[in-house]
């Protein structure tokens, strides 16, 4: 006989909060039973599919690259592999392919410029800052001054 778990029993087993199982179901699509009274009731393998959400989490993979690995977009993972196993130039084809996927939809390239954007417009903001408390020196500097001014 199947073990059902409501929802608080299963956030429990998962060391998270009820709203983080009902996030996950409505954006992962999941279809969790229902109990006749409209409760949520999860299964072993709910639980382990949230537990695995979680894992891809941790390691700090985003959302959409759990989507995919959840929802059957082929993944390898490279660190899973024996050490005594050796990699076959189809599989490191395929890990070429995979690193590619993943660039694009970061838009690394993207990325770099922005980040290379930012760091000139840190620079600039500096040297405008500096030219900023320049001028407030400056202006300090001539209002100590006017009153040793004297006028013939």
């Amino acid at each position: 006989m199947q073990q059902y778990y409501s929802i608080g029993q299963a956030a429990g087993r998962l060391n998270c909060n009820t709203s983080v199982l009902r996030f996950y179901e409505d954006y992962f699509a999941l279809d969790i039973q229902r109990s006749a009274s409209r409760r949520r009731i999860y299964t072993e393998e709910e639980i382990s599919l949230f537990k695995k959400i979680q894992d891809m989490r941790g390691v700090g993979m985003t959302l959409t690259q759990i989507k995919n690995n959840i929802t059957g977009v082929e993944s390898i993972n490279v660190f899973e592999l024996e050490s005594d196993e050796c990699l076959t130039s189809g599989s490191v084809e395929k890990i070429l392919n995979e690193l590619k996927e993943i660039k694009s939809a970061l838009n690394v390239d993207g990325y770099l410029s922005l980040k290379a954007e930012n760091e000139e417009l840190k620079e600039k903001l500096k040297q405008k800052s500096f030219e900023v408390i320049k001028l407030k020196e400056e202006i300090e500097y001539l209002k100590s001054n006017r009153h040793k001014r004297k006028f013939f």
